[in-house]
């Protein structure tokens, strides 16, 4: 059954595909636009496709019709299809004939593609165990479904979900988180494509296939495209894309192009705010190489149109577009100064960075000591390579475009944030430049460095591929129904005991009534909840909130009826809400021991750790309490 179920996921995908690619084909024929490689039309419409439905379901968002506007999102994707279903036979058969003047090798390629493709796509097919996913990138988008579309000031990071997390929101309200992660999945294989095509910008089609092997079994893409719940291999997607249109001769870039190349790119600025460095660095790039107002005119507003999505919704929620960065100047009572540092801690803009470390970190070789996980490995051969890159593909149009996307992107994205993951959406333009720097190579005929970059790409598509069957062999094995999903969620996703513990207690909730918890991982709680973080809930200002009346006027005011912690209160709210216990304003009901990661996923340290739920007596109302379940009363 899990299995079925992971098949029609996929038809799923397919028909979504065909969809986006359908509306994006029209929309090009619209703009009188025509590239002549089947490949560059289908993958060009694709995202302009996904613009489109993205930017449709926000009027729906305000609208508080979510779930309408998203049944409305597949009707008209099966009119598009519909109206372009005469063409599709068509493009299969160019596709077969392609495909005739492949090589063996070329064809073993394509098969070893494939086969990672199926392994990231069951792993993705798995529950969701991703951590910031479980934190914010899908709890935020399941909370606009239960609540209502509207500011989420109790999970600060909700407010820097971007444009593409509208597809995890769609996704979700066809019911289907299975399809969310699919849509990550979906844009990881796009942007291989894409890669494939820029690479063959220098290379061979052989080379550009390895490269694009490469990719998808680097861990930090296997990791983000199959169960990180994260969606921003898709501003990878959007970049690559935009590429392809700029990577066009001078006398064939009109300003039509140019209005499709900045929608294209308001999907990488719309995606993260990080996106808004490499799409500086795209129109500085159309600016120099093509040197006209009006085509910078065009590429300019077709970005603000494509990614003005989540800047529009800050900006109406509370009056600062890129909230909470200007929010200590426009809109300084939104947020606590405690909440705003930690959120700087953990994107990385409160740290020192040094110049020294700036190059291994545009090299993507650089990782933090302490922190390191999946998302720090993007591999050893853009380091390897890089010192022959600028010399290979500096004197081309393409190269230039290649070299200022990435370089300026690495030291905007460094200086603001030192976080290397925020990097990947550049890391297909420095593969496709290690493609350049191959060609190179062969052209001065240095067959000994050839030989070892080649040597290098083979052992780490080797160990890539065994990195991701020992990565998916849990995932998979509950994507096809060997292991049950709570049984699967128990073994590998953080915190998710500690959810179902607290799930059975309070199951009783009614009315208004809100649990107040101490949890990261909120994402699998079935009860209404109020993040009690402090330094991810922007409304909990510990400077402020010092005394017992300001707790119990919040929970009153959030009408919070139990309190949900572990060992400890956070140290900097500790002392107060200690005291609430002492005079017996929350008055301990249950007592419950569950197991759960200790510190990162990746150390396998799970450990017993106590629950603790406790009852808010708000003296001024009636202070009986409904029975709990599974506690200790």
């Amino acid at each position: 059954m899990a299995l079925a179920r992971a098949l029609f996921c996929l038809i799923s995908l397919a028909f979504f595909c065909a969809g986006f690619a359908s509306c994006g084909r029209w929309l090009l024929r619209r703009l009188a636009v025509q590239l002549d490689s089947s490949l560059d039309n289908f993958l060009v419409s694709t995202a302009l496709g996904i613009i489109c439905a993205e930017t449709f379901l926000l009027v729906f968002e305000f609208s508080q019709h979510i779930k309408l506007g998203s049944y409305g999102i597949v009707g008209i994707l099966l009119l598009f299809v519909a109206l372009e279903i005469k063409a599709m036979p068509g493009a299969f058969s160019c596709f077969r004939r392609q495909l005739a003047t492949f090589s063996k090798f070329e064809h073993f390629l394509l098969f070893l593609i494939a086969a990672a493709a199926l392994i990231e796509f069951l792993i993705a097919s798995a529950p969701l165990t991703g951590s910031d996913a479980q934190h914010y990138h899908f709890t935020a988008q399941k909370l606009y479904l239960e609540q209502g579309f509207h500011p989420l000031f109790s999970i600060a990071e909700s407010f820097l979900c971007g444009q593409h997390h509208s597809l995890i929101l769609f996704a979700l309200a066809l019911g289907s988180e299975r399809l969310a992660l699919g849509f990550i999945f979906l844009g990881g294989v796009l942007t291989g494509a894409v890669l494939a095509r820029l690479s063959r910008l220098w290379i061979s089609r052989q080379y550009a296939l390895s490269i694009t092997l490469l990719f998808l079994l680097t861990p930090v893409v296997f990791w983000q495209i199959s169960n990180s719940g994260a969606p921003d291999i898709l501003m990878a997607f959007f970049l690559g894309t935009a590429l392809l249109l700029l990577n066009r001769p001078i006398h064939q870039f009109t300003w039509r192009l140019a209005l499709a190349a900045g929608l294209l790119t308001g999907g990488v600025a719309g995606g993260k705010y990080s996106g808004c460095f490499m799409a500086f660095a795209l129109l500085t790039c159309v600016a120099w190489e093509f040197r006209r107002l009006t085509l910078s005119a065009a590429f300019l507003l077709g970005a603000t149109v494509g990614g003005v999505s989540p800047y529009l919704r800050n900006l109406a929620w509370t009056g600062d577009p890129v909230f909470p960065y200007l929010a200590t100047k426009l809109a300084p009572q939104l947020v606590s100064p405690y909440a705003l540092r930690s959120l700087a801690l953990a994107t990385g803009a409160a740290q020192q960075h040094s110049i020294v470390e700036m190059l291994p970190f545009a090299v993507f070789a650089h990782a933090k000591a302490g922190n390191i996980g999946l998302f720090d490995f993007f591999g050893p051969i853009v380091l390897v390579v890089s010192p022959i890159v600028v010399m290979a593909i500096r004197k081309t149009p393409a190269g230039r475009t290649a070299l200022a996307v990435w370089s300026i992107s690495a030291v905007a994205i460094y200086f603001s944030s030192g976080l290397l993951r925020f990097l990947l959406p550049v890391f297909p333009v420095a593969l496709a430049s290690v493609g350049g720097a191959i060609s190179w190579l062969d052209q001065r005929r240095w067959t000994t460095a050839r030989s070892v970059v080649l040597g290098l790409i083979f052992m780490t598509i080797v160990g890539g591929f065994s990195g991701l069957l020992i990565y998916g062999e849990k995932p998979v094995s509950a994507a096809v129904g060997l292991t049950s999903r709570d049984a699967y969620l128990r073994q590998t996703s953080q915190e998710f005991e500690v959810a179902e513990a607290v799930n059975g207690a309070l199951a009783s909730l009614s009315g208004q009534e809100k649990a107040f918890v101490f949890m990261r991982h909120l994402y699998y709680l079935q009860i209404p909840f109020v993040n009690g973080d402090p330094g991810n809930n922007f409304e909990i200002d510990p400077a402020r909130m010092e005394s017992v009346s300001s707790w119990t006027d919040y929970f009153k005011s959030h009408h919070i009826a139990y309190v949900v912690r572990g060992a400890q209160y956070p140290k900097v709210i500790a002392a107060t809400l200690t005291q609430m216990e002492a005079e017996g304003l929350l008055v301990p009901v249950s007592e419950l021991h569950v197991k759960s990661f200790s510190g990162m996923r990746i150390d396998n340290n799970v450990v017993t750790v106590p629950v603790f739920i406790l009852k808010f007596v708000n003296r001024d109302a009636d202070t009986r309490s409904p029975l709990l379940k599974g506690g200790n009363l």
